[in-house]
């Protein structure tokens, strides 16, 4: 993040290319305290699962897709065993906001 925008940068290390989407809610979190939202969506592994924690840390917030949703559940299933998601939306077709976000 530079002023508050993302900004890419090179992976150097092997540690890097395994979870960017932890280094990207972390980074995140430290640039957006509370107010920033971490989303988990389909995918493969834990990746996600540490970095949300840093956004919850903060006081951001956590939302997951439902894993009965998702093409692949891993992503989400590991971050709803953290425990700390505020809402697993599902895919009904409610407009109606799920949770009102501090300003």
């Amino acid at each position: 993040m530079e002023d508050g925008f993302i900004a890419p940068s090179i992976n150097l290390y092997m540690e890097e290319r395994r979870a960017p989407v932890d280094i990207f809610f972390r980074t995140l979190a430290d640039s957006h305290g509370p107010r920033a939202v971490s989303v988990i969506l389909s995918g493969t592994g834990a990746n996600g699962s540490m970095g949300l924690k840093r956004v919850k840390e903060g006081g951001g917030a956590a939302y997951v897709q439902n894993p009965r949703e998702a093409e692949f559940n891993e992503m989400p299933r590991n971050a709803i065993a953290t425990e700390l998601i505020d809402e697993v939306p599902t895919g009904s077709g409610d407009p109606r906001p799920h949770r009102c976000l501090p300003q």
